[in-house]
């Protein structure tokens, strides 16, 4: 499977423990992953681009994500309450057209958005409280909100290439941040 032309939704599957889609490009409108209580590896390696929504959510045993080369999100991105996971990179990932979402990992300690230039809309990144470095030193401009925010154990944090924000600017409640 390289591409789907529309949503691909894969939820609700208890027994579900892996996922490998090595060929998949592209998804045309939304990818929605959730609730899948026995899910450890998620494996996308060559997805560049989902032209909606992608929504990895609740899926609490998942503990390997490997989207190395999604490069673009047109709507929104969330990944959140994924107990498992303890590091998120998307090396590759340069715009997201809407909202971008993490949030209530508990376990995440590094994320790397190291090649993130642009997010349409908001991005939150809260209640990660084992997260101690985020890197999005490439990040230039957010159209609407930036959070980030609750998240404890968060020492270190790159935005040196931020211009601009075209709503609110919020930093608080970090409190190892200095």
């Amino acid at each position: 499977l390289t591409s789907v032309g529309d949503a691909l939704n894969i939820y609700y599957n208890d027994a579900l423990t892996s996922l490998d889609m090595p060929a998949l490009l592209s998804v045309g409108g939304d990818l929605w992953i959730y609730d899948n209580d026995a899910l450890t590896s998620l494996d996308m390696p060559a997805l560049t681009t989902v032209v909606d929504y992608l929504d990895i959510d609740d899926d609490d045993a998942l503990t390997n994500l490997d989207m190395s080369s999604l490069t673009s999100v047109g709507g929104h991105l969330s990944i959140s309450d994924i107990a498992g996971l303890t590091s998120l990179a998307l090396p590759a990932l340069a715009s997201v057209g809407d909202d971008l979402h993490i949030s209530d990992n508990d376990a995440l300690t590094s994320l790397d958005l190291h090649a993130l230039t642009t997010v349409g809309d908001y991005l939150y990144i809260d209640d990660n409280d084992a997260l101690t470095s985020l890197d999005m030193s490439s990040l230039t401009s957010v159209g609407g909100h930036l959070s980030i925010s609750d998240t404890a154990g968060l020492t270190s944090l790159d935005l040196h290439a931020l211009a601009s924000v075209g709503d609110d600017l919020h930093i608080y409640d970090n409190a190892a941040l200095t």
